[in-house]
């Protein structure tokens, strides 16, 4: 069994003698449990992988557990995001009445197959998780909890310590949310990815959003109530992460286009110093040809023009990057593209 989630609030959890989470869930919604009607769905699970067929089963099996226990009405939207291994027929052979299977026509990244997970979920709540085992389905009771008790409309799942994983992937990422904290002003804390929950009214809220949307920096500036339960990372089931160096440079640069204008605010300021000192060594250049003391050659001259030209270049790369987001919005590109959907209880 995996370890069981601590609650990061101020509230209680101690919900009294012989009284269970579950109970305690249905009490707090009230008559809810009385009107419901049994079509509706209280919860979608979404669940993007990719090239997962040797763990997905045993990641499957404790989830269906879970959420059986917490007499709900839910679903469950694997979304494959073009594996090319036996991912969907592991998938298929689950036979759980409850899944729903979304094929993409390619891989599209995580983030995009998370958008598909979520335009697709029907659920008065969202839960969005990776489908490699480091995120535990006995975290999910206390986020529903969570997010009824505090009446919040995103719950976030931070993680308690960071699995073993290789120094520079771990150093890039502290300095990832630092870094990202401090261009955006967002309040993300160190390891809040996307295991969250979030309400209905959220995920329409932002289906509507251009651009990239990544998630994590997207719900909290939006400024929706929040709370944050805290969690165990776990080990993969099978094989490595293959979220490498590249994924996180790439994730990294997303997030900085999509989510900060400082780093033109930035060159804005780098061209003004640049410019007074251009200004400065002209003085001086005049001097000292009135002077008479010029030398001859071409070393300083070069170097200025050298120094002036990698800023103006610097400042063109940026300055295209920012326009060629621009251009991927206005033309309206579907961020991905459905195959095929399969139900399993039509199976």
């Amino acid at each position: 069994m995996l370890p069981g989630p601590v609650v990061d609030t101020s509230g209680s959890w101690d919900l009294g003698p012989g009284k269970t989470r579950h109970g305690r869930v249905r009490q707090l919604c009230g008559s809810f449990w009385k009107t419901k009607k049994v079509s509706d769905l209280d919860l979608s699970v979404v669940v993007p992988v990719f090239n997962e067929a040797a763990g997905i089963s045993q990641f499957l099996s404790p989830l269906r557990v879970t959420l059986d226990s917490m007499q709900l009405n839910y679903e469950v939207i694997v979304v494959d995001d073009g594996s090319v291994d036996q991912t969907v027929k592991e998938v298929l052979s689950s036979r759980w009445p409850e899944v729903r299977l979304v094929i993409l026509n390619k891989n599209v990244g995580h983030q995009a197959a998370l958008d598909a997970g979520m335009d697709s979920s029907k659920g008065r709540w969202i839960i969005t998780m990776d489908g490699d085992g480091q995120h535990p389905p006995e975290a999910l009771p206390l986020m529903y909890h969570t997010a009824i008790s505090e009446d919040a409309d995103v719950v976030f799942a931070v993680s308690q310590s960071r699995v073993r994983t290789s120094p520079t992937k771990n150093l890039f990422a502290l300095a990832y949310y630092r870094m990202i904290r401090s261009l955006t002003g967002a309040n993300i804390r160190d390891s809040q990815a996307d295991f969250r929950l979030c309400s209905r009214r959220v995920a329409d809220d932002v289906r509507d959003v251009k651009g990239e949307r990544v998630m994590r920096l997207l719900l909290p500036t939006i400024g929706y109530t929040s709370s944050v339960i805290q969690y165990e990372m776990q080990e993969r089931l099978v094989g490595e992460g293959r979220f490498g160096l590249g994924n996180q440079l790439s994730l990294a640069w997303s997030s900085i286009l999509g989510f900060s204008a400082k780093p033109l605010r930035f060159l804005a300021a780098l061209a003004l110093v640049v410019t007074s000192s251009a200004l400065a060594w002209i003085i001086y250049v005049l001097w000292a040809f009135i002077s008479g003391s010029a030398l001859p050659g071409w070393t300083s001259v070069i170097a200025a023009v050298l120094a002036l030209g990698s800023f103006l270049l610097l400042g063109q790369a940026m300055l295209a990057s920012y326009v060629a987001a621009l251009f991927d919005m206005v033309k309206g590109k579907p961020r991905y593209t459905v195959r095929r959907t399969i139900s399993l209880r039509d199976e």
